[in-house]
């Protein structure tokens, strides 16, 4: 597995293990999967079942949940390289339909910073058919009452289809904005799945982030013939309601029914191994072969540098730093933990969302198929 300096993280690994391994028997969690990058020191482990009777691999395709939202921010930084926007850009410089309602002054520093006052666009949102749907409706919403950008703190998932439609923008695609657009609603006659199968920013994020690491199973949503081909390999693993009763009812949470499975969602559907997921962050590491480099040093030093510290998380409960897209340190930190004010949905964990990892020399990623919970 390794030499060297590998002897402590190998320690380090079984005893995550031994913890990982616990919480299945406690029903914590059915299974998980965990892949550390330390001093260049690949390690991957898993442990329990990805469903009834079939133990969890490595290669097994999971939900990354809120851990998804970097790869936004990766994105957003690569074109950031190519002079195509600044972090400080308002978004209606991309979105013209967005600056309504209070929003013109909305940065993308503030969507990626939790500060934007999006976070109740979407709470009485009628069920959509696509992320354009979902974007036309944000647009179309005011901000948090009382709310000025960049001085209050939700936890901002809505910012997060905002930040994708930006990105097609600033990339050329056709915006998914050219103006208020409100008559769109009537406009999309297919499903979630034929809208996730052409969505723009999922092939955007697998040309400019997938492709170039050469990770083949990652994803924003899939199409419908992707999870057919996993289901069918017995590769899917899907996440399922917790239960500490001595049998498992194997209950999939529901988001894994077909058409959320498929859904292209930016600010919480990529699927993937942990293997994939740690791929990505190990990139931004200092240590990182050019080949496997997404974004100059000086760039990872820009993305990752506190941007937002002080304010109090009206959502979550917590205080954590953040920088532009990436929580520093732990995401449950803070004054109050957020699982004590936002129980029983699903929480996604990457360890390697934060600064300090970025600019040292760890990073890793676990995914685990049920844990007790926190909304992404």
């Amino acid at each position: 597995m390794a030499h060297g300096r590998a002897g402590s993280s190998t320690g380090a690994l079984a005893r995550a293990r031994a913890e990982l391994e616990r919480g299945v028997e406690e029903g914590l969690h059915y299974g998980a999967q965990l892949a550390v990058i330390h001093r260049g020191v690949s390690m991957e482990l898993c442990v329990g079942e990805a469903a009834p009777g079939r133990p969890m691999r490595k290669d097994d395709v999971l939900c990354w949940s809120s851990s998804v939202k970097p790869l936004v921010a990766i994105l957003l930084a690569k074109l950031q390289e190519r002079g195509a926007l600044s972090f400080d850009d308002a978004v209606e410089r991309f979105l013209p339909g967005f600056g309504t309602k209070g929003k013109s002054q909305v940065t993308l520093r503030h969507c990626l910073t939790h500060t934007a006052g999006l976070w109740a666009s979407t709470l009485k949102m009628p069920e959509k058919k696509s992320p354009e749907e979902v974007l036309q409706h944000i647009c179309q919403q005011p901000l948090a009452e009382g709310w000025e950008p960049g001085r209050r703190c939700g936890y901002d998932s809505p910012a997060w289809y905002v930040l994708a439609g930006v990105a097609e923008a600033a990339a050329g695609a056709a915006p998914a904005v050219a103006g208020a657009a409100a008559d769109a609603e009537g406009d999309a006659e297919g499903d979630a799945e034929g809208d996730a199968e052409a969505s723009r920013f999922a092939e955007l994020v697998k040309k400019e982030i997938f492709e170039p690491l050469g990770l083949r199973s990652s994803s924003i949503g899939m199409r419908s013939e992707r999870r057919a081909e996993l289901e069918k390999a017995g590769r899917l693993a899907p996440l399922y309601q917790m239960s500490r009763c001595s049998t498992r009812p194997w209950t999939a949470i529901h988001e894994e029914q077909a058409a959320k499975v498929q859904f292209p969602c930016p600010a919480g559907n990529g699927r993937g191994p942990a293997q994939e997921l740690c791929a990505v962050y190990a990139s931004l590491l200092p240590g990182a072969v050019p080949e496997r480099r997404l974004l100059r040093p000086d760039t990872v030093e820009l993305l990752t540098s506190t941007a937002r510290r002080g304010l109090y998380d009206e959502l979550q409960g917590t205080d954590t730093e953040w920088s532009l897209g990436f929580a520093v340190n732990c995401i449950l930190s803070g004054k109050v933990p957020g699982l004590l004010r936002i129980q029983r949905m699903t929480w996604r964990f990457a360890a390697s969302a934060t600064a300090s990892q970025a600019r040292s020399s760890t990073t890793a990623g676990l995914e685990l198929s049920a844990p007790p919970s926190m909304r992404t």
